[in-house]
């Protein structure tokens, strides 16, 4: 998928969005051969493509990180705080066959419905038009 301002800024033949820098997020990345070993993997992917190395970010504490992000995001729903807009990374569809007879050999046609557009934020609904 193509983002807004940064196909311009990647090689060609880059096979993804290369990071500059990596935050662990949760307990799990106490674990400091952890935290490297994703690192270094991170970073093998990187220098396949002849791109930097991404660093670190330190000083989190990640015993607290998601608990705080959770109490934020209450304090936000609450109408506080400053809200960060997300949404959906891509769009969402399910295919409907079309009803017909079964012919072997025949595929029956199918349409695709969009469930949830790109970039539809939580708790939206999106309306099905009449066919």
């Amino acid at each position: 998928a193509d983002l807004e301002g940064f196909s311009s800024r990647l090689p060609a033949d880059a096979s993804f969005l290369h990071p500059t820098a990596v935050l662990f997020n949760g307990g799990v990345f106490k674990s400091e051969l952890l935290a490297e070993r994703t690192l270094t993997i991170i970073n093998s992917w990187l220098a396949a493509e002849g791109a930097a190395a991404a660093r670190l970010l330190e000083g989190a504490d990640l015993d607290l990180a998601v608990a705080r992000g959770a109490a934020y995001y209450g304090y936000v729903r609450r109408g506080q705080g400053v809200r960060i807009r997300g949404g959906t990374a891509r769009a969402y569809y399910v295919a409907v066959e079309s009803v017909m007879p079964a012919v072997p050999g025949m595929q029956p046609p199918v349409q695709a419905l969009c469930l949830a557009p790109f970039g539809m934020e939580e708790g939206s609904e999106a309306a099905l038009p009449a066919m």
